[in-house]
């Protein structure tokens, strides 16, 4: 994944760039290394340790520009050699440059990348005065934060990011900033600091729901763990977050009015906030089935896959309610796509090891085995 990604921004330019690093090893042997080496380093960075910036194309800058490099390094060391042949040199390096532009993805094109914006500007318009935010993703984080530092909308709404209540500092910061003082949260941060002493986060995270519904309302993002199991039976559905509602009824229309508010943004949405629908879609599917509604947990988890075919843990969430259904064929068709479309995914490999082993395939059921083991899974 991380070569593909590299090969989006460099593939026109690769030629130049393998002539620029054996010109430069043999000339500047230092010079040389030290630009390859830094290729390889962000690689093995991107693969390594932030694997979940590869899909939003958030790493391997640094490599695509010292490919860049060694494609410079390349046409000059041509013209060096072949003085006579300098105008058609520069002329093939502007062309491979331009081919680079053209050939690109499309979706980096970042000026067109409206959509989160009109969703947290909605959002901050529908939010009473005083809320809280609690996010889990970077689009809803980021999002506001980036919104409210840069337009000064809503500063009474206090956004946090439930990952990081632990950091006493952040906590302090964004309650100062947001609410003052002697805000409750505030308080707790100062007085009693989430995570400490043995607190865990799911605990963290219901300390700073309790408190945050003493200066207003709540809304809570929805993440991939188990964090936000304990406060469930409080979550009311609503996009891009779920609102805390301690004490009220069920509402059985608030999810399909969430959904719907959900999928109006598909209409002018660009890759990102389709994800980003796709993952809401998905996590409330989750909720759902956790408080034993499964038919609007496969209705939700089915929108979810619609809006992001190659979302694997859609995929694979849907071949969990089948196979809870007692389709196990069914099933083992959804974990087949989840492991195709991210063959890392540990979790896929184990339960289509065992579905296929339910289904009578042991050869499937062998194959998946190893390659769950292979992955560090446990037996």
């Amino acid at each position: 994944r991380s070569l593909r990604v590299l090969a989006d921004g460099a593939s026109a330019v690769a030629p130049a760039a393998v002539a620029g690093c054996v010109a430069l090893v043999a000339r500047r042997p230092a010079a040389g290394l030290v630009a390859l080496g830094m290729v390889f380093a962000d690689l093995g960075f991107s693969a390594r340790v932030n694997p979940m910036g590869i899909v939003d194309l958030q790493t391997l800058l640094p490599a695509t520009w010292f490919v860049a490099v060694l494609a410079g390094a390349g046409a000059a060391m041509a013209v060096r050699w072949l003085p006579r042949l300098a105008i058609p040199v520069a002329a093939a390096a502007l062309a491979l440059a331009g081919l680079q532009a053209v050939s690109s993805p499309a979706d980096r094109d970042m000026a067109r990348v409206r959509a989160p914006a009109a969703v947290i500007g909605d959002f901050l318009d529908r939010l009473p005065p005083g809320a809280t935010v609690l996010a889990s993703s970077d689009n809803l984080s980021s999002g506001l934060a980036g919104i409210q530092v840069l337009e000064s909308p809503r500063p009474d709404v206090l956004p946090l990011v439930k990952q990081h209540l632990g950091d006493t500092a952040y906590v302090r910061a964004r309650t100062a900033f947001h609410a003052g003082a002697d805000d409750p949260l505030a308080t707790a941060a100062r007085d009693a600091p989430f995570e400490v002493g043995g607190e865990s986060p799911a605990q963290a995270v219901s300390r700073a729901v309790e408190l945050a519904l003493r200066r207003g309302a709540v809304w809570m993002e929805l993440g991939e763990g188990a964090v936000d199991r304990p406060l469930y039976p409080v979550l009311v559905p609503d996009f891009p977050a779920f609102a805390v509602r301690p004490g009220s009824a069920p509402d059985p229309g608030a999810a399909v009015a969430a959904v719907e508010r959900a999928k109006a943004r598909l209409a002018d949405a660009d890759r990102w906030t389709a994800s980003w629908v796709a993952v809401y879609l998905r996590t409330a599917g989750a909720w759902a089935a956790a408080r034993g509604d499964a038919s609007l947990a496969r209705l939700l988890t089915v929108e979810a896959v619609r809006v992001d075919p190659r979302d694997a843990r859609g995929l694979f969430n849907l071949g969990v309610l089948l196979r809870a259904a007692g389709d196990t064929a069914g099933a083992l068709d959804w974990f087949r796509q989840a492991v195709d479309a991210d063959p890392s995914y540990v979790r896929a490999w184990d339960a289509l090891a065992r579905a296929a082993e339910a289904s009578g395939d042991p050869a499937l059921a062998a194959k998946a085995a190893a390659r769950h083991r292979a992955l560090g899974g446990e037996e």
